[in-house]
């Protein structure tokens, strides 16, 4: 949670590159963590990494059912 944190701080400074890395390590901290996959789509998408951006949304919407309605 501390990395996913980390990268909201980050994505709402403008600091896509280090939200990044921040996203990436929560969702290897924990590989269903579809908001922090969706959240690093958005940043991906911010810098047009289309493909990269693509990837992480299918992970997040993979794992959706985790979220709460």
């Amino acid at each position: 949670m501390r990395a996913y944190i980390e990268g909201e701080h980050a994505f709402r400074s403008g600091s896509y590159l280090t939200a990044i890395d921040a996203f990436k390590r929560a969702v290897e901290a924990d590989t269903e963590f579809a908001l922090a996959y969706y959240r690093l789509s958005m940043t991906e998408e911010r810098l047009a990494w289309a493909g990269a951006s693509r990837r992480s949304a299918e992970a997040a919407y993979q794992h959706a059912q985790r979220l709460p309605v």
